[in-house]
């Protein structure tokens, strides 16, 4: 009977450490900005484009993302200055979110591809 509970023990152990291991293995699916669309909204997406534009206000920078598909706005709420290559290739993550009826993704991160 100990066996039994011990060995449930570990795999309960092992599964719930799979589970938190595996969201890390997998890697990100990148979204064409084609494929956005309002069932995206309020959940984490990842795309990779060019930075075009850059508006920049106290407090936060607007961004035109753009890849083969199209584009979308992307906002980010932070003082730093982006130093941007418009001719480099960025992975952007972000929240898809809906703004003055178009759809924006409140960037998290921004990484150089």
């Amino acid at each position: 009977m100990e066996n039994k509970l011990l060995l449930f023990l570990l795999l309960s152990i092992a599964g719930i450490f799979f589970l938190l291991i595996l969201p890390n293995l997998l890697p990100e699916k990148i979204i064409k900005i084609e494929d956005i669309k309002n069932k995206n909204l309020n959940q984490e997406i990842t795309l990779e484009g060019k930075l075009k534009t850059i508006y920049e206000k106290p407090g936060f920078q607007i961004l035109k993302i753009e890849d083969k598909t199209g584009s979308i706005e992307g906002i980010t709420f932070s003082n730093i200055q982006l130093k941007i290559n418009q001719t480099k290739t960025y992975k952007i993550t972000g929240v898809l979110e809906e703004y003055n009826h178009t759809l924006q993704v409140n960037i998290n991160k921004i990484e150089e591809n």
